[in-house]
């Protein structure tokens, strides 16, 4: 019996992690653009206190830049269309405000996923 258990807990296991490898090996299939800024970056950044250079130093130049009254928004602009039917596609743009001096205002996301359509109307 016990073996049995171990068998079924084996298999369990591997099909698990194959799952994984498959949406990892998928993930770089698909179309990717511009640059995606992780959460783990974006707690580095301190509103009041980062600098427009600390910014560039971390991720690079934004691709887009506005004037906003006193405000200069930076973007950082990021999409990600999956291979596969029922995965989720990405487009988001990562915003930086700072005020006149260079430094941080705000900085937040702002993301939409979304299935393709062909699998949403299959209701996949």
């Amino acid at each position: 019996m016990k073996t049995i258990s171990s068998v079924v807990l084996l298999a369990l296991g591997l099909s698990m992690s194959g799952c994984a490898a498959i949406d990892k090996v998928s993930h770089k299939l698909g179309y990717e653009t511009g640059v995606q800024v992780t959460a783990a970056q974006m707690k580095t950044f301190t509103d009041g206190k980062t600098t427009q250079k600390d910014v560039i130093k971390a991720i690079g130049h934004p691709m887009r830049k506005e004037m906003i009254r006193s405000t200069e928004a930076w973007y950082y602009d990021y999409t990600y269309i999956a291979p596969l039917p029922g995965q989720a596609n990405t487009s988001e743009a990562t915003v930086f405000e700072f005020n006149s001096k260079g430094i941080l205002k705000s900085h937040y996301k702002t993301a939409a996923k979304s299935q393709d359509p062909l699998s949403k109307a299959a209701g996949i």
